[in-house]
């Protein structure tokens, strides 16, 4: 039940989604999706994305699901802040789709740019679209709340959920629609 808990209380405020088997309420041993709002004593209080409601969960009855991959990294999700290799390296694994998307794809220690073509073949002055990466933030390093990446209007403490949504954007704003 620790892990439970631990995992929950992570999750706070981050905007993170945490797949869980719930044994109890009217379907025991469902599997849902939930966003953790609070925690009180021994009950979760989360926005349930099978039901689109605000429920309460009792944390005694809840299991972490093991189907928790992430789309663009195959792995499980990292509690602690990438190092830059080990960003640039997942990021690396979207390149090919970008590039079809028709992005001009700019790569460095700081993030990725995506950048729509002039007429010439040239890429413009500022990315459409982006995902920063804020490593060298050693202020705040060890808040908890610190979101270190980000993409246009979100940021996120978690690599797969930002990265989805950097996705995301991607393919919505393509040059090419794929």
């Amino acid at each position: 039940m620790e892990s439970v808990l631990t995992r929950l209380q992570e999750s706070i405020g981050t905007g993170e989604l945490i797949n869980i088997i719930y044994h109890g309420g009217h379907e025991p041993g469902k599997s849902r999706q939930i966003l953790p709002i609070k925690i009180t004593a021994d009950k979760v209080r989360a926005k349930c994305l099978t039901t689109g409601q605000i429920k309460t969960f009792s944390i005694a009855k809840i299991e972490l699901s093991k189907n928790d991959d992430v789309t663009y990294t195959g792995q499980q999700q990292a509690t602690e802040p990438l190092t830059v290799d080990e960003f640039n390296d997942l990021i690396s694994n979207c390149l090919s789709d970008l590039s079809a998307m028709g992005w001009h794809v700019l790569l460095n220690e700081q993030g990725i740019g995506l950048f729509e073509t002039l007429k010439s073949g040239k890429p413009k002055k500022n990315p459409k679209v982006y995902f920063i990466f804020l490593i060298n933030d050693t202020d705040q390093a060890d808040n908890p709340l610190f979101k270190p990446y980000r993409v246009p209007g979100k940021s996120f403490k978690f690599f797969d959920k930002a990265i989805e949504e950097f996705m995301a954007q991607a393919k919505y704003f393509a040059p090419n629609k794929v």
